[in-house]
């Protein structure tokens, strides 16, 4: 795992804090809100191929490689084991609303 980045006060900025600001930035060039980009790029993402004036419908291989290829997933090389990621997250969201 790559280590965080830290800020002019040296606090690590974490990976998900990263990957919000550029969702924001590209929403920004897009002129939309964060939600409405995130809403689109999701939209695009799982309608069916279009071909000609014919829309197919798309296997669940072929919609998880075309999430792979717009970019929605498998874009975090930092993440290697997903399960103990979603745990990690969790925990702390947990650990955050018991303080």
């Amino acid at each position: 795992m790559t280590p965080a980045k830290t800020c002019w006060r040296s606090q690590p900025i974490s990976p998900e804090r990263v990957e919000a600001a550029a969702a924001a930035a590209k929403a920004a060039k897009a002129g939309m809100t964060v939600s409405d980009y995130v809403a689109d790029r999701l939209a695009k993402a799982t309608a069916g191929a279009v071909t000609g004036e014919t829309k197919v419908r798309l296997t669940g291989a072929a919609l998880v490689q075309r999430w792979r290829d717009l970019g929605l997933i498998g874009h975090r090389s930092d993440i290697t084991d997903p399960e103990a990621h979603s745990r990690r997250l969790r925990e702390e969201a947990q650990r955050r609303a018991s303080a």
